[in-house]
């Protein structure tokens, strides 16, 4: 399958897409409240694990040969779940829903087959393939049926699927922070342009008039 790539940058889709979530989860909080967002947050990845909702998902290469990934990011989504795919040197790729769908399907067929790790005993400390980490980040969303009802009722693809839960809820704590940073820059370096305009403006001399 080819996938399309994009610029170690985040493209302006993918920043108005984790602005959007991050905006969802800032929305509405003090400073005193910003625990229990994290908390919050988690605590819908958990509960939304076995339904039909979408996500916008980040997912990092960790190792090659083969190559294993982790799931770091995981926001609700209104549209159509997604994911940024980021390997190891940064570079980035969008994957789009059929793409996520089509890579689900085949682990789904794994599944059935008795050769997914997600199934398998003793394999929860392991590191996943691509397919797998997409399947325990977003199943629900992307196979549904009685494969997904298989997985639920599956102890060990329920530990695989708590860790990546557990490595986006971190991750989603890092996200929220680093945007906070961000817009804390952006204000205080606003403020200071506005103050350096004000001054000039109440020290400048007024014309001298002819003799």
């Amino acid at each position: 399958m080819k996938l399309t790539a994009i610029s170690p940058k985040l493209s302006p889709v993918i920043i108005a897409s984790l602005g959007l979530s991050l905006g969802l989860l800032l929305s509405g909080c003090g400073e005193g409240q910003n625990n229990q967002s994290r908390s919050d947050d988690g605590a819908k990845i958990a509960e939304s694990v076995n339904t039909q909702q979408n996500f916008f998902l980040v997912i990092e290469q960790t190792g090659v040969q083969p190559d294993t990934y982790k799931l770091v990011e995981k926001h609700p989504s209104t549209g159509a779940t997604r994911a940024v795919l980021r390997d190891m040197q940064g570079n980035e790729k969008m994957l789009s829903e059929a793409e996520l769908k089509q890579l689900a399907e085949a682990e789904a067929a794994k599944v059935e087959a008795g050769t997914s790790r997600l199934t398998q005993e003793g394999t929860a400390s392991e590191s996943l393939g691509l397919g797998e980490t997409i399947m325990a980040s977003a199943a629900g969303a992307l196979i549904g049926g009685m494969i997904a009802n298989k997985l639920a009722g599956n102890n060990n693809f329920q530990q695989h699927q708590q860790q990546a839960n557990q490595n986006a809820a971190e991750g989603n704590k890092k996200a929220l922070a680093n945007n906070q940073k961000t817009q804390a820059a952006e204000k205080a370096k606003a403020t200071s342009k506005s103050q350096k305009s004000g001054s000039r403006r109440g020290t400048r001399r007024s014309p001298r008039r002819r003799r």
